[in-house]
């Protein structure tokens, strides 16, 4: 899974909010809070935007003065510390930083050598329902990373320290309540929680191929798929390509650009699969039909004929 980050319920509905009552213009805000153990941001606080903030349609500038007295007064009363941003791109359709964006945080982050930043960046669809999404920028690899965001729902322990603030910029709809999705990063296939729990038993089992017989093999993502490169003790490389709706799915397999047949049983680990290729037993023949052009389907008589030990499930 890729980095997450928490926030209270309270702040994503005043984010929210905010962002309802400016439906043509850019708002935004600052983001207080502490990191977990693992580095995880919690955000505690969520502010609008200043009274001398500047809103435009492609545009947003914070009023740095309500910034720096905000950060100021919940780090002596708090120790909370700045550990993101939000701003609006209201109905302009683009759901991440742009590059001017990403750019302008990795230049402020340079002389508070910070080495990560939270970035929300909020949208409003064709009804006005607002969502929003939240990034991390990463100095060291100058990377722009989507957030899974626990949302705790609830109002934030700190909310009380608001009134400690000085007056932001007025909006008439800051207890925004009609709901705000929080949209989440979409995770490959293989992540699922049943088809990781899967390859976690796939790995085990080709493990012990590796340290019982000398098998060697490396999976690895390829776009939208996973390839397996699995190498026989004899020398043969096979390619064990898997897809989305694996393991229900049966996984192509490939000697070269020959395309290899076997009866693909679901319950069954790869390394079980691998075991019968290399004795020849339960290898079937495909219909030339339905082989990709220029490839052909080769049994195991041709292919592998080495004795491995049994894995065990």
């Amino acid at each position: 899974m890729g980095p997450k980050a928490y926030l209270f319920r309270s702040e994503l509905d005043r984010i929210a909010g905010f962002v309802a009552a400016y439906p043509r213009l850019e708002t935004g805000g600052n983001l207080f809070g502490y990191r977990t153990n693992s580095g995880a941001p919690v955000v505690c606080i969520a502010t609008g935007p200043g009274r001398a903030a500047e809103h435009h349609a492609t545009a947003f500038y914070q009023d740095a003065d309500y910034l720096e007295t905000c950060g100021r007064l919940l780090f002596e009363r708090f120790a909370l510390q700045h550990v993101g941003e939000w701003h609006s791109h209201h109905r302009l359709g683009l759901q991440r930083p742009s590059a001017g964006d990403e750019a302008t945080v990795f230049k402020c982050m340079e002389p508070m050598r910070w080495s990560s930043f939270m970035l929300g960046i909020a949208n409003l669809d064709t009804r006005g329902k607002p969502s929003i999404g939240f990034f991390q920028l990463d100095a060291s690899r100058r990377a722009c990373t989507q957030l899974e965001v626990e949302v705790l729902d609830r109002a934030s322990p700190l909310s009380l320290a608001r009134a400690l603030l000085p007056p932001g910029e007025r909006s008439p709809n800051v207890a925004y309540g009609g709901g705000c999705e929080v949209r989440q990063p979409e995770h490959p296939w293989y992540e699922r929680r049943g088809v990781s729990a899967r390859l976690a038993r796939e790995l085990k089992g080709l493990a012990v191929l590796r340290d019982q017989a000398g098998y060697r093999f490396r999976l690895h993502p390829r776009g939208a798929s996973l390839h397996l490169d699995l190498e026989t003790p004899a020398g043969l490389a096979y390619r064990w390509v898997l897809e989305s709706g694996f393991p229900e799915r049966a996984p192509r397999i490939l000697l070269g650009t020959s395309r290899v047949a076997v009866g693909w049983d679901a319950s069954r680990l790869i390394a079980e699969h691998a075991l019968e290729l290399s004795r020849g037993a339960a290898v079937v023949a495909e219909e030339n039909s339905q082989t990709e052009p220029g490839s052909r389907v080769l049994t195991m008589d041709e292919a592998d004929g080495d004795e491995s030990p049994e894995v065990a499930r």
